[in-house]
C-alpha cells in the first residue's frame, strides 16, 4: 500500500510518522486514486500537540459509528456516496511537568465516557521555565499584531 506520508528523522533515526487521512479526490486532486488513507491516530496526536504548543489541557471529542468497514476513498469509490464514518478516540491531553505532552485519557472506537484528574499545580510549573503567555504579551505582541493586520487586509481588501 502507498501512503501520502511524512517522517520526522533525528540522530537516533525515525522519531515519528504521519500518514495523511483525508485524501483529495478527482476531479480536483488525484491522490485518492494513488494512495490509501492513513490510520486514525490523528485525533489523539492532534490533541496532544495542541496541548503541548499552548501549555494547556486540551480535550477532543469525536463521534463513533458508521459503516462497519470505512471506504478506502480509492478510485473504485469516487462515484459512490460516502457514508459518515466516525472513529472515536476522544482524548484528554496536556503537559505534566516535566513532560510537555501526556495523554491522560483516550477512548477507543466505541461509545464510552473518559475522565482524567488534572493538576493545575503541574500545569503552572511550566510558567517559570517557559513563560509563553508573558512572551506573547511582550516581545511577541508585535508579531501577533502584524499577523492580525495581514489577515484583516486579506478579509477586507487592502
Amino acid at each position: 500500500m502507498l501512503y501520502n506520508a511524512a517522517a520526522v528523522v533525528g540522530p537516533e533515526g525515525i522519531q515519528g510518522t504521519y500518514r495523511k487521512l483525508h485524501l483529495g479526490s478527482l476531479p480536483w486532486v488525484s491522490e485518492g486514486v494513488t494512495f490509501e488513507p492513513g490510520k486514525r491516530e490523528y485525533m489523539v496526536q492532534t490533541t496532544a500537540i495542541r496541548a503541548q504548543e499552548n501549555l494547556c489541557y486540551a480535550l477532543s471529542s469525536n463521534h463513533v459509528g458508521g459503516p462497519e468497514a470505512p471506504g478506502s476513498y480509492g478510485a473504485g469509490e469516487l462515484d459512490e456516496e460516502r457514508t459518515a464514518n466516525f472513529v472515536g478516540h476522544s482524548t484528554i491531553a496536556g503537559p505534566s511537568f516535566p513532560a510537555f505532552s501526556q495523554i491522560y485519557a483516550e477512548a477507543g472506537g466505541t461509545e464510552e465516557l473518559i475522565t482524567a484528574t488534572l493538576s493545575f499545580e503541574k500545569l503552572h510549573r511550566w510558567e517559570s521555565v517557559f513563560p509563553w503567555r508573558e512572551w506573547r504579551a511582550t516581545h511577541q505582541s508585535g508579531t501577533s499584531e502584524l499577523i492580525a493586520e495581514e489577515f484583516r487586509k486579506l478579509a477586507h481588501g487592502a
